[in-house]
């Protein structure tokens, strides 16, 4: 997991930091004598780009957010979001909190980008590159030092997922010219909201049922700890560190040529955090993905033209989400049953 987020995300960057790099030597001449070459722009990239500097129409300045708003905005929410930490995990040092948030801007920017070219939000490799980045600066001696690099992950994550969530709306909202004044304040609304909601909750949820338990596993957070755990060598069996750097090595390998290559067979090869959760997840996880991917590979490839592929994806859109839907009501209801009958 460790290889190929470090891979895909450090392909990634740099695919993203040349296009910035050659924007930039377009507006300064003078810096084009100070570039390597494999980054120099030619006039052929010059004449390319000349039509696609038009950008599309902004909304109007009054229903964009100000950079007062945006630098109140960013205030509040980072000294929040440091109470928050200091008074639920009261091992971590503030600085270490202000460095994640740091982190925490680089990495989400990342996402936003890589959510944008590639529609996928690559927020678990992200977490892990912070959880690498705090095993480097947080010494093992530490008492703390598992729960700060957890923390540390979250806060990375976190700042992903919201990041790319957030660019999809904007995305929607621009394309539908709705107000983006309007949405801020409303996602600042909701977000409030559904803070509060979820944690009630979920300590509803783990009053009812015990978190985790056989009926919420949490696969996904036994990756996280493992994760740190393995990065500070703490409660591995003999011998772990050599298969790590084996397979961190074999699966780079594997992401390198996935990244780059545009041969058939790079579709057929594994990821690295593909199969790493895949070793976590119960049955129950995967067998009803895999029974959806199924179906909904039949279900396109039995379309007849575009626009019958279309409708049905659009079909299947709407069915995933009401069995999305109906499964949270009826958690809901169960839960609420349950503790009649506790």
């Amino acid at each position: 997991m460790l290889a190929d987020s470090v891979i895909s995300l450090s392909l990634l960057t740099g695919d993203t930091a040349i296009p910035l790099v050659k924007a930039q030597l377009r507006q300064r001449e003078w810096l084009k004598n100070y570039t390597p070459k494999f980054i120099a722009i030619s006039t052929e990239d010059d004449t390319q780009n000349a039509d696609s500097d038009d950008e599309e129409e902004d909304a109007p300045r009054e229903e964009q957010i100000s950079a007062g708003t945006f630098a109140i905005a960013l205030f509040v929410s980072t000294v929040l979001c440091i109470l928050t930490i200091r008074y639920t995990f009261p091992q971590v040092p503030m600085y270490l909190t202000i460095v994640s948030l740091g982190v925490a801007f680089v990495l989400s920017v990342i996402a936003a980008r890589a959510l944008g070219q590639t529609d996928l939000n690559p927020v678990s490799g992200i977490s892990k590159i912070a959880q690498l980045f705090f095993a480097v600066i947080v010494p093992k001696t530490s008492g703390s030092a598992v729960l700060i690099n957890l923390v540390a992950g979250a806060v990375s994550e976190a700042a992903g997922q919201q990041s790319g969530d957030i660019l999809q709306d904007l995305k929607t909202s621009h394309l539908l010219y709705a107000s983006p004044k309007a949405q801020f304040y409303g996602q600042i609304i909701g977000a409030a909201y559904g803070a509060v909601i979820s944690s009630l909750l979920y300590r509803l949820y783990d009053h009812v049922y015990k978190i985790p338990s056989k009926m919420f596993e949490m696969p996904a957070a036994i990756v996280w700890i493992d994760c740190s755990r393995l990065l500070y060598g703490e409660g591995l069996p003999p011998h772990a560190k050599e298969f790590c750097i084996v397979f961190g090595l074999v699966f780079a390998a594997i992401t390198a040529v996935k990244s780059k290559s545009k041969a058939r067979y790079a579709g057929w090869l594994p990821g690295g955090i593909a199969v790493a959760i895949g070793m976590y997840n119960t049955p129950s996880f995967t067998l009803a993905r895999a029974i959806g991917g199924v179906i909904e590979g039949h279900w396109r490839r039995t379309a007849k033209g575009e626009q019958d592929r279309k409708n049905r994806e659009t079909t299947l859109i709407l069915v995933a989400s009401g069995a999305i839907i109906g499964e949270g009501l009826a958690s809901l209801v169960n839960l609420g049953l349950t503790m009649l009958t506790a």
